[in-house]
């Protein structure tokens, strides 16, 4: 049965929703659901109920829900990634597929060697378009939670953050230490963990050195270069089947 995210909205069962404008016409035109067809609607907080289409009218839905859905879709551990800023849409891609693998938090940045920090107004169409996509893969991978998308910061705010976290490791391709080492004695009972991925054109040494002055480790993730949006989903997969077996 299809999905649907209404973010903030106050579910209950016995509660009846009206939809309109864009989330009217995704129920009616896109699903093409008609009166009696079911839906799971869920809040991307951790509430989830099924739900039945009532009556649809002048471009309006008017559903009831009913039981309370309970997925058991999230990781064991909390996974954040702090993200350099990618050229182009590849941004898009990688807040897409690590919602899929379970993500909870991204956190865009910029950094020396990626592109500087965005104007205000274009990081704000940024920043809503990038939640619509963790919003729409949270729907399809089945999550009840949406990955929270943070606003672009600094690196040096990424840094000063890592105390807050159980765990961190920056990926890093002149790195002498291989991820698989680094499992074979870390706490496994940690709660959250910060992974870190660069730009296209790496890390400059400073950075790292930062990023080792408040506590991250980094790692290896082979002999093969990867590219910035493949090493965020590589980490992000191997963390989640590290910690969740």
């Amino acid at each position: 049965m299809n999905r649907l995210c209404l973010p903030g909205a106050t579910l209950g069962s016995g509660l009846s929703l009206h939809l309109a404008g864009e989330e009217a016409h995704y129920i009616l035109r896109v699903l093409r659901l008609r009166k009696g067809d079911g839906i799971f609607i869920f809040d991307g907080a951790g509430n989830e109920y099924e739900a039945v289409l009532e009556t649809a009218e002048r471009g309006s839905a008017f559903l009831r829900l009913g039981r309370a859905v309970k997925r058991n879709t999230e990781p064991l551990v909390r996974i954040s990634l702090a993200q350099a800023l990618p050229r182009g849409d590849k941004m898009d891609l990688i807040i897409q597929k690590c919602t899929e693998i379970g993500v909870a938090e991204i956190l865009p940045f910029s950094s020396a060697r990626g592109i500087p920090r965005v104007k205000e107004i274009t990081q704000a169409g940024r920043l809503s378009r990038w939640r619509r996509i963790a919003c729409e893969a949270a729907e399809q991978s089945h999550r009840v939670f949406i990955p929270e998308v943070a606003e672009i910061t600094a690196l040096d705010q990424i840094a000063e953050s890592i105390g807050s976290y159980d765990l961190s490791l920056v990926a890093w391709e002149d790195s002498i230490e291989p991820l698989k080492t680094v499992w074979g004695r870390i706490n496994r009972g940690a709660h959250s963990i910060l992974l870190v991925v660069g730009p296209e054109g790496g890390f400059t040494i400073e950075e790292i050195e930062l990023l080792r002055s408040y506590g991250a480790l980094d790692i290896s993730l082979g002999s093969r270069i990867l590219r910035t949006e493949t090493a965020g989903m590589v980490l992000a997969a191997l963390t989640v089947y590290e910690m969740d077996s």
